[in-house]
């Protein structure tokens, strides 16, 4: 099983400071949530470790590798990365863009083995695109786009997933069925990162929670430690109402706490 480690890791974007001295580990078998609020920099720590970016200072290794020293090809193989956003720069279909998760498998000039096709036809009945195959990606909603770039991330069968607000644009049942997904990797001993602003999605799938605040990692653990009252107040500067129905946790916003010290209704 891989390990993704995070020691002392300070990430720049631009000139400006947006992640400090954060430190982690994550094993396969995993499934773990970065939440926090808007501009803490959760997507940041998410590109440096899928080695999108450098650190200033620390590292991300990947089991004993430094992840910036790996080969593009080798990084590609070991660590599939589903960005935010659903944008297409080209007009190809959909089996076409599913299929490019498996360009980090292929030698120059080569074409799809029946181990990468069986792969691409796998990613997308699990993400439930196989009936848009023939279409072009160009003409599908802001959600079907989503599934697509689910399933070119699974065709890569990579032993680590990282996934950038995987459950944005869908509709309830594709939020249900992606987390499902995103489980279910686990189970095949693969390691998945993920960023949530749905804290109770994240509470039911995820083994751990990590909670970003101002550039640092100020909580890490079980998500019935990480959502309490006192660190979401810190992180997100809102009072939260939190139950528990059939077992699950569930969190709800409840008033805003303005910087001026008065609260909103």
């Amino acid at each position: 099983m891989s390990t993704l480690t995070v020691h002392n890791a300070g990430i720049d974007l631009g000139k400006r400071h947006v992640i400090a001295d954060v430190s982690l580990q994550a094993r396969g078998g995993e499934m773990v949530g970065v939440i926090g609020a808007n501009g803490v920099g959760k997507s940041t720590l998410l590109r440096a470790m899928a080695g999108l970016i450098p650190c200033r200072h620390g590292s991300v290794m990947l089991g004993d590798t430094s992840i910036a020293i790996m080969s593009p090809t080798a990084r590609a193989r070991a660590v599939a990365y589903l960005p935010q956003g659903q944008s297409f720069h080209w007009s190809i279909s959909v089996a076409h863009a599913v299929g490019l998760g498996r360009l980090p498998h292929l030698g120059p000039l080569s074409r799809l083995s029946p181990q990468d096709e069986t792969a691409i036809n796998s990613a997308m009945e699990r993400a439930e695109v196989r009936d848009l195959a023939g279409r072009y990606v160009t003409e599908l909603s802001g959600g079907e786009r989503s599934r697509v770039l689910l399933a070119r991330a699974l065709a890569v069968d990579a032993p680590v997933l990282l996934a950038d607000e995987p459950t944005a644009a869908l509709d309830l049942y594709h939020q249900l069925h992606t987390m499902e997904i995103l489980r279910a990797l686990t189970g095949d001993g693969k390691l998945v990162v993920a960023v949530f602003h749905d804290l109770s999605l994240a509470a039911r799938f995820c083994d751990r929670l990590l909670l970003l605040h101002e550039g640092t990692l100020i909580a890490d653990g079980p998500p019935q430690q990480i959502l309490n009252s006192d660190l979401l107040e810190r992180a997100y500067g809102i009072e939260v109402l939190q139950s528990a129905i059939e077992g699950q946790t569930v969190v709800l916003p409840r008033k805003r706490k303005p910087t001026n010290g008065t609260t909103t209704p």
